[in-house]
């Protein structure tokens, strides 16, 4: 199994050993590995936005705010 990296970093001579025992479509694998880092990206951006909500909505209970009040159903 190849590294992701060493066919990113040495896409033409990859590509030339594996033409040796077919046809390998390299550009197509290497977009849906930069298609699944851009999601990563995405995923760990909502999970830190979704951790500061969590904790804000937790000092404003614990400053007495209302649980159910506007202030922290905004915050949701």
């Amino acid at each position: 199994m190849l590294d992701i990296r060493q066919i990113r970093d040495n896409l033409d001579d990859v590509q030339t050993r594996l033409s040796l025992r077919g046809e390998y479509d390299l550009a197509s694998i290497l977009e849906l590995y930069e298609q699944q880092r851009s999601l990563d990206t995405q995923c760990s951006e909502l999970q830190a936005r979704s951790n500061s909500i969590g904790k804000e909505v937790g000092q404003k209970i614990k400053g007495g705010s209302d649980p159910k009040g506007t202030d922290v159903q905004a915050l949701r």
